[in-house]
């Protein structure tokens, strides 16, 4: 899913005019509301796990920032494997929610916490989906290698913010943990509140 248009912008101006960038969408307003910057860049209105476009006909596929909208992350996988030429490569670039921050507080109490985003998740999770999908730089090998790729790396890319912060890291962390915070209140006691 292409959201901001972001990544596609900036893919457009790596390849250049020597190649199209399709960026997919499964929401309209998503596409109608981000203007490209790059006329190499095609909107497409699809669900990128029945993607309707035609196979083995994209060198590259990027998938950024998007399994925890996969209601079958293995599905997902297999559709945009069956999208790449003979050669190809599938790019998925994810975080994973447990390795976020290591904030200076007791084991049992990160443990309390693990445990309130595992319940957040497994509430956002019906219909039988899998909280899975929110794990996915630890899975996305073993649906790699089940949709048929080869040569699969992993690739990790630590970022490391360290005390005392800069202005600009700081207000993103204390963001961050006000709104996870807030998402998981429900599942902590008061006191652990």
């Amino acid at each position: 899913a292409c959201g901001d248009a972001f990544y596609s912008d900036l893919l457009a101006s790596v390849v250049g005019s020597r190649a199209r960038v399709v960026a997919a969408d499964v929401n309209l307003a998503t596409l109608r509301s981000r203007p490209f910057a790059s006329t190499a860049v095609l909107a497409c209105l699809t669900d990128v796990e029945q993607v309707g476009l035609r196979p083995r006909s994209f060198d590259v596929v990027w998938m950024c920032r998007s399994m925890h909208s996969a209601t079958d992350p293995q599905r997902r996988v297999s559709a945009l494997a069956g999208l790449l030429r003979p050669g190809g490569r599938l790019i998925v670039v994810e975080n994973d929610p447990f390795h976020c921050s290591i904030p200076a507080w007791s084991d049992a109490f990160e443990r309390r916490v693990q445990h309130a985003v595992v319940r957040l998740l497994q509430q956002r999770c019906g219909n039988g989906t899998s909280i899975d999908r929110y794990s996915a730089p630890r899975h996305s090998p073993v649906w790699l290698a089940r949709a048929g790729l080869g040569d699969i790396t992993v690739r990790t890319y630590p970022v490391e913010d360290i005390v005392p912060l800069a202005d600009g890291a700081e207000r993103y962390w204390r963001l961050w943990m006000q709104q996870r915070g807030e998402m998981i209140r429900p599942f902590l006691s008061g006191a652990e509140w």
